[in-house]
């Protein structure tokens, strides 16, 4: 490719390469003039609706060389500038990956799309007032419990973004289709715990967390990746009486011991992290 200047031209060589560590792309390669020349200085912008930040920036080095790591899959558009020479544009870049979103769920190292990472950044994905009309959503529990009615929010939150990245758009982003995805649901948790696992209360919330499970598979059907998807659904804990006498915080006692430990979202500890 040539950029085509006042009065010399631009080389310029555009390397695309998966990203191994999170599943993501690179744009990188060399920018020299028409006589071979390396040439430092350029400024190079990939835009594309897959970024959140919609354009990222790298300038080449002495070397004439560029980098843009990190970047999502979907479709960008690079262009180079550097003063003295016309711009040049290249549409259609595609960049593929193995794309990963982390939905409601705190452990999302390596995530490209991932529920805390907005909160992170301070950028809190919508959040309803209160469940009342929502779809798939017990009102005879949610009125009396503050814990149904918490959990029955996170849960519907959840689904607006599965849905939103499994139909290929969210917020205004575009996402391709997941590699793998994973959606944590909270309310047979909150439920269980407070009514009992055998309780009227803990029916409600598997019939309302099946609902729920039902649109996600609406949704890849309308994708048209159903067929091609396989479903893992586990529990992160079962039931049994719990010992009074155990009390206090795990933290103390982490720190005391030298252990590395996050503790996140709904108090879950994260070991060597």
């Amino acid at each position: 490719m040539r950029l085509t200047g006042k009065s010399v031209a631009l080389i310029v060589l555009l390397v695309i390469s998966p990203s191994l560590a999170y599943a993501q792309a690179v744009i990188a390669g060399v920018v020299k003039d028409a006589s071979g020349a390396i040439l430092p200085g350029v400024t190079v912008e990939a835009t594309s609706p897959a970024l959140i930040e919609k354009v990222r920036t790298a300038v080449t080095d002495g070397t004439g060389q560029y980098r843009i790591e990190n970047l999502r899959p979907g479709t960008y558009a690079v262009t180079f500038a550097l003063s003295g020479f016309s711009t040049f544009r290249r549409e259609g870049v595609a960049l593929t990956g193995s794309f990963t979103a982390s939905v409601n769920e705190p452990c999302d190292i390596g995530a490209d799309f991932s529920t805390f990472d907005f909160f992170r950044r301070g950028d809190v994905p919508p959040i309803p007032k209160d469940p009342f009309g929502m779809p798939h959503t017990t009102e005879r529990f949610v009125r009396p419990s503050k814990d149904y009615s918490w959990s029955s929010v996170v849960d519907h939150m959840g689904i607006d973004q599965a849905l939103g990245v499994l139909s290929g758009s969210y917020r205004d982003v575009s996402y391709p289709v997941p590699r793998f995805m994973w959606c944590n649901f909270t309310l047979t948790d909150a439920a269980m715990h407070e009514g009992g696992p055998h309780s009227e209360m803990a029916a409600a919330s598997v019939r309302d967390s099946d609902g729920r499970l039902g649109v996600v598979l609406d949704a890849l059907e309308a994708r048209g990746v159903l067929d091609d998807c396989a479903f893992v659904l586990v529990a992160d804990h079962g039931m049994e009486e719990n010992d009074p006498r155990c009390n206090g915080d795990w933290d103390v006692a982490l720190r005391e011991a030298g252990i590395a430990a996050r503790d996140e979202a709904y108090s879950f500890l994260y070991l060597g992290v």
